[in-house]
């Protein structure tokens, strides 16, 4: 995946915060450089920027000097005897905790964006991966930052997921075997990857149908309703006669319950035969 010249900049931004997180020294300046850099990008670096903020203004209330050296054992061998070495103490270990963790979320953003560009020709389906990885980042992100990045992302991932849709839509081979004429249905439909025969099937006829590579479950345990499940959206379809025999792939569909995954093979056939 090709990243745009913001996405590359984001990055670039994430890498450069990084940086400044694994030094050991820091100082009020360092923070400030952090927050202008990554604000925005994701609620839970933003809230882990605020605790930082916090726990650092209270750290410079009992201690001398602007700058922060960060290390557990050093902190933990700090004197605790008077009052004052308690609350530099106590407010080091809370900064050092939230400063690990905000280290830590960078990362983890930081290599789940840069994962978009591992392959050089990477397949539809690892594009549309990497898109929604993306996405999952910047969920809830605020500002103009976040809302061009989240626009951006719909916006090439819309455009993905219609051409995968299409360019691997498979067949179903309708066949009407002594059966009435099977009409078509009337109203037009209008989806990536799907096109629905357009004749009336006749007894000895057949058509082709061209559905999108999902997954479905086929409920058909109900006499005269058969149930249909895709993507957690689901239609019924009457069937009228109950001396029907339908097959999908050679398997009897009526009284059953069907798992199919439509994306397994390109083409699949499906039988409706009648006494």
């Amino acid at each position: 995946m090709k990243l745009t010249t913001n996405s590359q900049e984001y990055l670039k931004r994430l890498e450069s915060a990084h940086k400044l997180l694994i030094s050991k020294k820091v100082s009020f300046q360092t923070l400030k450089e952090i927050q202008t850099l990554i604000k925005g990008i994701n609620p839970k670096i933003d809230k882990l920027l605020i605790s930082c903020s916090k726990t650092f203004q209270t750290l410079k209330q009992v201690q001398k000097g602007q700058v922060v050296e960060l290390s557990e054992k050093a902190i933990k061998k700090l004197p605790a005897k008077s009052e004052k070495q308690k609350k530099r103490k106590k407010a080091l270990l809370a900064f050092f905790k939230f400063w690990r963790q905000l280290r830590s979320e960078v990362k983890r953003v930081t290599k789940t964006y840069k994962s978009t560009t591992e392959s050089k020709n990477p397949s539809t389906v690892k594009k549309l991966k990497n898109i929604l990885n993306i996405g999952k980042i910047f969920t809830l992100a605020k500002g103009p930052f976040g809302i061009v990045t989240i626009l951006a992302t719909a916006t090439v991932g819309i455009k993905l997921l219609l051409s995968h849709l299409n360019n691997s839509a498979v067949e179903v081979i309708i066949k009407n075997n002594n059966c009435p004429p099977i009409t078509p249905i009337s109203r037009s439909i209008s989806l990536p990857g799907l096109k629905l025969p357009s004749q009336t099937i006749t007894n000895g006829t057949q058509a082709i149908a061209k559905l999108p590579p999902l997954k479905l479950t086929i409920d058909a345990r109900q006499a005269g309703i058969i149930k249909v499940t895709a993507l957690k959206f689901s239609t019924n379809f009457k069937v009228e006669n109950t001396d029907k025999n339908i097959l999908l792939n050679g398997q009897p569909i009526i009284g059953q319950l069907t798992y199919i995954d439509l994306g397994q093979q390109k083409q699949h056939q499906l039988v409706i035969s009648c006494q």
